[in-house]
């Protein structure tokens, strides 16, 4: 009796709390096992190859969605404008708030340089110019960047085939209404790979401790702190007062709706893996119109990382720590505008993470020593920085959306398009 009513509890338990079951499940497990929880690899590579195969027909369908249900251009122009200026100020913010809690703890003093760093010195990793950036955004073959999952690529795509069917006018609503139902049909796609998100979750993270346990963060404890630190206050306290300021609610508030998005970021470690539940919570919790959210959302998953800016700026001052290098004002200057423009850029560069680390690291003219230690903490530390992007790009959403609502009364007219998902 007591196990049947142990199991029903767990029925109607809601998915992000049978997702932070898992996840913590998942840390048990990998600390008890160790290198034996590898075994569940598989099971965890499986989730994620589904996540990543929902991703192509979500942001495609939601983007042309959002720019065919928007009928006035002057809108959509003030909507990008308010979007472009909220990312760059939330990556300066971002980048400002690095600094100073990074040479607050002042992480990688006292670490020893790796014996096995001079295979790593001489690799080097350039920032895209602005026009290298401009020409990737634009794909040579849609058909190549829907293969290789591109979504900047697919975002640029997706906005301009969402203006045409609009220029198209009669012709064109056909297409409008092809692209609504496969937007909702890949909701639901998405419902049926959430499903099994618990156990994947679980498979990942028992993996993660599983291989690296609790011993190997212990000489970069400073780091992965620093960047935990930094991520919270950017999250908690700027965006809070942002949101007591402007918005006139708690940031409790916020959070409260997005719990889902950033546990999937957590798991996950991908913000466009993470993208369909990130929506979800914008449109059901946070009322952001289907508009915005399908339009800002895919947008932001390129343009607006902070969680990476903040680790890009630890790694440097982790290094510069490390090598005794001292960092003048002028570096600083060099370092904020090196961070924005390769965050802004990243989908320019081939590879993520390590590489656009040693691209930053090599333009602030500093060896690339420290790689072998950070790339040694490179998932815990993504599933800090990936969190902070989702918070990051939902927040803006609804900070861009409240604008609107308010300035110009479009929430009603918006909300029409809305695409509901039930769990």
């Amino acid at each position: 009796m007591k196990i049947n009513k142990f199991f029903s509890q767990g029925q109607r338990l809601e998915m992000w709390q049978k997702v932070i079951l898992g996840l913590f499940l998942g840390i048990i497990t990998g600390v008890t096992f160790g290198e034996t929880a590898s075994l569940l690899k598989p099971v965890g590579d499986a989730f994620l190859n589904a996540l990543h195969m929902i991703i192509v027909p979500v942001i495609l369908s939601a983007v042309v969605t959002a720019v065919t249900s928007v009928t006035d251009y002057s809108q959509m122009k003030r909507i990008t404008g308010k979007a472009f200026g909220v990312y760059f100020s939330f990556l300066f913010i971002a980048i400002i708030v690095a600094i100073f809690i990074g040479n607050l703890i002042s992480p990688g003093l006292g670490i020893a340089i790796p014996s096995d760093a001079s295979v790593i010195t001489n690799a080097t990793s350039e920032v895209p110019s602005f026009s290298q950036m401009l020409v990737a955004m634009i794909p040579r073959n849609p058909v190549a960047a829907f293969a290789s999952a591109n979504i900047l690529q697919i975002v640029v795509f997706g906005i301009l085939f969402g203006i045409a069917i609009n220029l198209a006018g009669e012709q064109g609503k056909p297409l409008a209404l092809l692209f609504n139902s496969i937007s909702k049909v890949s909701m639901h796609l998405t419902q049926i790979v959430m499903y099994f998100a618990p156990y994947g979750v679980f498979a990942l993270i028992a993996w993660t401790f599983g291989m690296f346990g609790l011993s190997a963060l212990i000489p970069l404890v400073k780091f992965i702190l620093t960047l935990l630190i930094s991520c919270i206050v950017l999250a908690v306290f700027v965006y809070g007062t942002i949101s007591l300021v402007y918005l006139k609610k708690p940031i409790l508030h916020f959070f409260s709706k997005i719990t889902p998005a950033i546990t999937f970021a957590i798991s996950t470690t991908s913000s466009g893996a993470t993208l369909p539940v990130s929506i979800k919570c914008a449109e059901d919790g946070l009322k952001v119109p289907s508009s915005i959210a399908k339009f800002m959302l895919p947008l932001g998953c390129n343009f607006n990382l902070a969680g990476l800016a903040i680790y890009l700026t630890i790694a440097v001052i982790f290094t510069a720590n490390m090598t005794g290098v001292t960092l003048t004002p002028t570096s600083y200057l060099t370092l904020i505008s090196t961070v924005i423009l390769t965050t802004m850029g990243a989908g320019a560069i081939p590879g993520s993470g390590i590489v656009v680390m040693s691209a930053v690291i090599s333009t602030m003219g500093l060896p690339l020593v420290a790689l072998p230690l950070i790339a040694g903490i490179d998932r815990i530390n993504d599933m800090i920085q990936t969190a902070t992007n989702v918070i990051s790009d939902i927040f803006a959403a609804y900070l861009v959306s409240e604008s609107e609502i308010k300035v110009n009364n479009i929430g009603v007219v918006l909300e029409s398009n809305k695409v509901v998902v039930d769990n």
